[in-house]
């Protein structure tokens, strides 16, 4: 997903919701994947514009080349930030990789971190740091599920979190939602899957590439909780909410919170009657803006146009339009610091 947001920004291409993404520069860092047989082959399947994405393999110094490490070389970073001409996104991963002292210590955190928060600033870009949850913290708040010490959570403006969703799930099989934001709105989110894409002509490099779904709505907790408590309905439930379901809604389109009322109110789980909308043919949109938006849920037939998903990309577009169609071997490398 990381390297998904990082094409779209290279490109100026749209975000999940269709909305447009400014175009600018991209600057990562990763200890987990290596930058020529991972990170390029699915910016390429991205569709991203390489030439506007850079990669921290070292730095320079007096006594030569050494490995970077995000908990000291901040003056590196700074550098190399104000040699690109419009820096957009700073990826580390994983961000507890940029804290020295102790991870589980939120005085620690909070000092280790506010030097990124600092450049972010100065530079007008945003910091996406990767992290993981802890085990067994199933059902906890996602922001408090994060693994080290809650400052990670609590310094982050914005939170995500992904999960794979149960087999025999519908549609993609995976979900990013919001977890957290304190300029917005959270909650909610988008289904998502990975598909192999060719890197070169000849198929002999493939590379996964994010395939952007329909919109979910809900807590992140709810949406977590759905994708990690598998078997929580039999088929049959299933079966019988999808039919409830289509029958309640034509009569016409209803509010989310109203389906849930109904339901609740003739025995069905929330989360099996949210599992089978899509095989009863309905979908959700958004109504209205800011805080007094909602949900709508309505039968494909009665539904409105709603902003295009990313496309897949053809032999004339690529996975965010045409910007992202070029040839592998004739687009510039990324420059690597």
């Amino acid at each position: 997903i990381a390297l998904d947001l990082a094409a779209t920004i290279t490109i100026g291409g749209r975000w999940p919701d269709g909305s447009p993404s400014p175009a600018g520069d991209v600057l990562m860092w990763s200890s987990e994947d290596g930058f020529a047989d991972t990170i390029v082959p699915r910016l390429i399947a991205a569709g991203a514009e390489r030439s506007r994405f850079r990669f921290i393999a070292g730095v320079r110094d007096a006594e030569g080349t050494r490995p970077f490490d995000p908990a000291y070389d901040t003056p590196a970073l700074r550098r190399a930030l104000a040699a690109i001409a419009e820096p957009r996104l700073l990826i580390v991963d994983p961000i507890v990789s940029a804290v020295a002292g102790d991870g589980n210590k939120s005085n620690d955190v909070r000092r280790a971190l506010q030097p990124l928060v600092d450049l972010a600033a100065e530079y007008g870009c945003a910091v996406l740091g990767i992290t993981h949850h802890s085990k067994n913290t199933q059902g906890a708040d996602p922001v408090e599920r994060v693994t080290g010490s809650i400052a990670f959570g609590a310094l982050a403006r914005l939170a995500f979190a992904t999960a794979k969703m149960p087999d025999g799930e519908d549609g993609p099989s995976r979900i990013f939602t919001r977890a957290k934001s304190n300029i917005g709105p959270d909650g909610g989110g988008y289904r998502y899957g990975l598909a192999q894409a060719d890197v070169l002509a000849d198929s002999s490099i493939r590379a996964s590439r994010v395939e952007w779904g329909e919109a979910l709505e809900g807590t992140a907790r709810e949406l977590l909780a759905e994708a990690e408590i598998a078997g929580e309905d039999t088929a049959e439930e299933r079966k019988d909410a999808v039919d409830w379901l289509r029958d309640l809604l034509m009569a016409g389109p209803l509010a989310a919170d109203e389906v849930q009322r109904q339901a609740e109110r003739d025995g069905f789980k929330w989360r099996t009657v949210q599992r089978a909308k899509k095989k009863a043919g309905a979908v959700s949109e958004r109504d209205g803006f800011g805080p007094g938006a909602k949900y709508v849920w309505r039968l494909a037939m009665h539904a409105t146009e709603v902003p295009c998903m990313p496309c897949v990309p053809s032999s004339e577009s690529g996975t965010h339009g045409t910007h992202g169609a070029h040839e592998p071997d004739s687009a510039p490398a990324a420059e690597v610091f």
